[in-house]
């Protein structure tokens, strides 16, 4: 008997973009964050050196976490993975937190959050970590950041900046000698803005009762998740990941949501 199918698909998505949350656990291994060196005091827009973390396994908050090491005399700092900025559209209204923890002490300056947006570097100052595990959290606002090279930073200016932004670094030099260890763990970005990828029908196998999905790649993805949801106010269905820009999916209801998302920094 010949059969005929009919088939509604629709997208659901927010055009051309989406957002995310990116979390390094630490619980396995270092997940290619690293130590970058600057100049004492800086300027922190280009390292020195880089050096290796160490990952201890048990301890952080919770579980796994990575150790910096005072690799120098110079100012030494956690280096978010380069992976992670490819994708980004920007980070305005979104959010970073972390725990740290040092053994050193006496460090006369303040902490920072870093920011490198290639033609400036934006700093946020937090309180000094201390022997246990501190929690921190700041948010993307103009009003937690100001400019290393001292100029006036207003919203407008702000905002652009963070669809600029490089790299990111959180400073682990909290003592003077060459002596002391920092402990970093559990590093979320919240709220991050990414070029999402546009979704088409590349193929719709009706005897075979497949159809294929396909997508503009996203520059510097590691992959992509594609959700099949029942309708836009359900929780996905089936979640599948792939590393290219096309996949075929068995038809199995009349009526499917789809939407497709970049992984970054994986």
């Amino acid at each position: 008997m010949f059969k005929v199918l009919f088939l509604s698909v629709l997208f659901l998505s927010v055009p051309f973009i989406s957002y995310a949350d990116i979390v390094w656990n630490f619980d396995n291994d270092v997940e290619d964050w690293q130590i970058a060196d600057f100049p004492p005091n800086g300027p922190y827009s280009e390292p020195i050196g880089y050096y290796s973390l160490d990952h201890i396994s048990s301890g952080g908050s919770p579980d796994g976490f990575v150790r910096g090491d005072d690799p120098s005399v110079n100012t030494y700092s956690f280096c978010m993975p380069e992976s992670v900025f490819g994708c980004v559209q920007t980070f305005l209204d979104g959010n970073i937190s972390f725990y740290l923890r040092t053994n050193g002490t006496g460090w006369p300056h303040e902490p920072f959050l870093i920011l490198d947006c290639g033609t400036e570097v934006l700093i946020s100052a937090f309180e000094l970590p201390t022997t246990d595990w501190q929690y921190y959290y700041i948010d993307f606002f103009r009003e937690n950041f100001y400019l290393y090279s001292g100029g006036e930073l207003t919203q407008e200016y702000f905002a652009s900046l963070l669809q600029t932004v490089e790299n990111i670094y959180i400073i682990g030099e909290y003592g003077s000698p060459v002596y002391e260890y920092t402990d970093l763990d559990t590093v979320i970005l919240t709220g991050i803005s990414f070029e999402a990828p546009e979704v088409i029908i590349s193929d719709l196998d009706q005897a075979a009762e497949e159809i294929t999905l396909s997508w503009n790649a996203v520059p510097n993805a590691a992959g992509y998740k594609v959700y099949e949801m029942e309708s836009p106010y359900n929780i996905s269905v089936a979640e599948h990941t792939v590393s290219g820009t096309t996949i075929t999916l068995p038809i199995t209801e009349d009526m499917r949501f789809y939407f497709v998302t970049a992984v970054c920094g994986e």
